[in-house]
């Protein structure tokens, strides 16, 4: 059974009375609020400690008086904190016991004007920065997440969730956020089929809203957790696996005839993207209205503020004479997918695509609905989307005239590490050197 003591600990003469949680032959320390003076602790609280009511009771005088008194308002400080960890801790499994559980514990019986152990729990975190989303910085410098933002927000504590039910059979903690935890969690993601950069980001989102509670609710975490590297594995797709439409198939795709006026204007937008290299948001919002002058687009792209230059393609030029009028990036992938049906580009393609795994109830009685990202066989019609286009631009120009800062220029890409892992390129410029040399040996 777990026992508390109260201990001082710290080589100063005045330093807070610590936590002491002694269980199975272990001992965990953590600092109080409460700050005493060394020799007045050895003195008196120590020995009062010890001492029974009825010896209490027996001693008299002044000094002992106002010692007492003293000794009593830090009992009744630390004695409610005490008997909160006891009765939280015993919740806990044995495994899990540690100093920043303890910690935790101590923070949130502290930061709390009510004592909540759902502080201890990373949705706990994830929940407020999404009900109070306008006292966090958004990507322009300004307060307010966008409705894409606290949509994701919304994935990731699905994700959450997920892992709690499927794996953890229990709430997924701030103590949860060591390397080790971290480990377990990138396991089990890899089990689920999630693919590299998206497992990555479901992982720095975790470290993230880890931050959140440190930085908004004053939380202690894991002592090493700001030393947490997310785990890396080997990319398993080639090159062919970048799904992007190439110039057969846009041509395919621009002969097509089609009566339906729902998907001339979608191809319009599929067209669009493929010869600007835009975000699915910043072509639907950004691309027609900043059209110029000098036969350019120029905007600063809504998720990175990167200001771009597009060049007009001749394409585009004919597009513009009679626009397309804007609907949603989700109604565009869908018709896009409709569009690539009837043009027969439906070559079979390995790769990861969301798929309902199964749907349960809720303990408020709605139906959620759990999915995850599998990979198999499919017609390549079946994958394309607003940010195929994207890739499509990239891959066009990408080893031909020209430069790959060239084309990130248009794109808005700022690292070439970054625009070679989006089209699953590897940097192979070396090659040709170590050809000559090689012939010259």
């Amino acid at each position: 059974m777990a026992t508390i003591t109260f201990q001082y600990i710290s080589s100063k003469d005045y330093a807070p009375i610590y936590i002491r949680l002694e269980h199975k032959g272990k001992r965990y320390n953590a600092p109080t609020k409460e700050f005493i003076d060394k020799s007045w602790f050895k003195k008196h609280f120590k020995e009062y400690l010890k001492l029974t009511d009825k010896q209490l009771e027996r001693k008299s005088g002044t000094d002992f008086e106002e010692s007492y008194s003293l000794y009593k308002d830090y009992l009744s400080k630390l004695q409610p904190l005490r008997k909160y960890v006891l009765t939280e801790i015993v919740k806990t499994p044995d495994d899990e016991y540690s100093v920043s559980l303890l910690k935790n514990l101590i923070s949130t019986y502290y930061n709390s004007g009510e004592v909540s152990p759902e502080r201890l729990n990373l949705t706990h975190w994830i929940d407020h920065k999404y009900d109070n989303h306008s006292e966090f910085k958004n990507s322009k410098g300004g307060y307010g997440l966008s409705e894409n933002t606290l949509k994701n927000i919304k994935t990731f504590l699905n994700n959450i969730q997920f892992y709690e039910d499927e794996e953890l059979g229990r709430k997924m903690k701030l103590s949860d956020l060591t390397q080790d935890g971290i480990n377990n969690f990138n396991a089990f993601l890899i089990d689920w089929s999630h693919r590299g950069i998206y497992k990555k980001n479901i992982i720095s989102d975790v470290l993230l809203f880890g931050r959140v509670a440190r930085t908004k609710g004053k939380m202690s975490l894991p002592n090493n957790f700001d030393a947490i590297e997310i785990p890396s594995e080997a990319n398993p797709d080639s090159d062919e696996d970048v799904i992007y439409l190439n110039k057969e198939e846009l041509d395919d795709i621009e002969k097509l005839e089609l009566d339906k006026p729902y998907l001339i204007n979608a191809r319009k937008w599929l067209l669009l993207g493929c010869y600007t290299g835009q975000r699915g948001g910043d072509l639907i919002n950004k691309v027609l209205p900043n059209v110029k002058d000098d036969g350019t687009i120029r905007f600063a792209q809504g998720k990175t503020t990167t200001k771009v230059i597009i060049p007009i393609h001749p394409k585009v030029k004919e597009i513009l004479i009679n626009p397309p009028h804007k609907i949603s990036t989700q109604k565009c992938s869908d018709y896009f997918k409709e569009i690539c049906i009837k043009a027969e580009i439906n070559k079979p393609t390995i790769d990861y695509k969301r798929e309902l795994l199964k749907e349960k109830k809720t303990r408020n009685g709605d139906i959620k609905k759990v999915y995850r990202a599998v990979l198999k066989e499919r017609p390549k019609s079946s994958y394309i989307a607003t940010h195929t286009c994207r890739r499509t631009f990239c891959m066009m120009y990408y080893g031909g005239e020209m430069t790959n800062a060239e084309i990130m220029r248009v794109t808005g890409h700022k690292k070439e590490a970054t625009f070679l892992a989006y089209i699953n390129k590897t940097d192979d410029t070396h090659i040709e050197k170590w050809k000559k040399h090689m012939e010259n040996e």
